[in-house]
């Protein structure tokens, strides 16, 4: 598949930061491809933005189609008539029971969590919190959310996370991970291909490949890349329509 001008621009910036056109770099556009395509995936998985979509439940309807572009139902925000015995008219309570700070999800606004696994912990204070709420299922087979009960008709809200990568949203830390992810990820592809064999005939006489050092180099950068992210990987305004 054709890169879009968002990716070519970050495989463009791979190319030149391996040494091209100076240097000889044996990688192409598929190997450039899959570089920017590991980058981005990694960054969604540490960094991935809630998005947010309301719907109106009916009566007597208990499942419900949802857009083609979600990957994972993260929360739902059922109407107040099906909160009778917990509800009240604060807008934490509504938008859900996530306590993170700094305008995440909880109060209706579109930001980004510091990882996937704040998800679960918001799954697990939901149930701890609203432990006599009406229930919820996101089916990916068949993807459609499952509400209970079903007798419940009012405005309500489901949260999501997808996996497409929005590159008008993106922050500059954002571009800055993702360009150095792919960049050591193309560096390791490298030096794979570099390392079937330990050198090649040249006119001066045979000329040493440097796959091995290409491997280490990138895999020291990887480790490095995540230990930033859990120092960056902070809610940061990363906006969603």
């Amino acid at each position: 598949m054709p890169l879009t001008a968002e990716q070519q621009l970050v495989a463009d910036y791979v190319k030149t930061y391996l040494g091209d056109p100076v240097l000889c770099v044996e990688l192409g556009d598929e190997n450039l491809a899959v570089a920017v395509a590991d980058a981005e995936m990694w960054l969604l998985v540490h960094m991935a933005p809630i998005h947010q979509q309301a719907f109106s439940m009916v009566s007597g309807q208990s499942e419900y189609t949802v857009l083609a572009e979600v990957d994972t139902i993260v929360d739902v925000a059922f109407p107040k008539t099906a909160h009778d015995d917990v509800w009240d008219s604060s807008v934490e309570d509504f938008y859900g029971p996530v306590p993170w700070g700094y305008g995440g999800y909880g109060s209706g606004r579109n930001l980004p969590q510091s990882g996937m696994y704040q998800l679960n912990q918001a799954a697990e204070s939901a149930q701890r919190v609203y432990s006599n709420d009406p229930t919820w299922v996101w089916n990916r087979p068949t993807r459609k959310l499952i509400l209970r009960p079903a007798n419940v008709t009012g405005a309500a809200i489901y949260w999501y996370t997808t996996k497409s990568l929005s590159y008008a949203d993106m922050t500059i830390q954002h571009d800055w991970l993702l360009r150095r992810y792919a960049a050591a990820t193309a560096k390791m592809i490298l030096g794979n291909i570099r390392s079937k064999y330990s050198d090649y005939p040249a006119a001066g006489g045979r000329v040493s490949m440097n796959g091995a050092d290409l491997v280490a180099q990138a895999q020291e950068e990887l480790i490095t890349l995540d230990e930033k992210m859990k120092v960056l990987a902070v809610p940061m305004p990363f906006l969603t329509g």
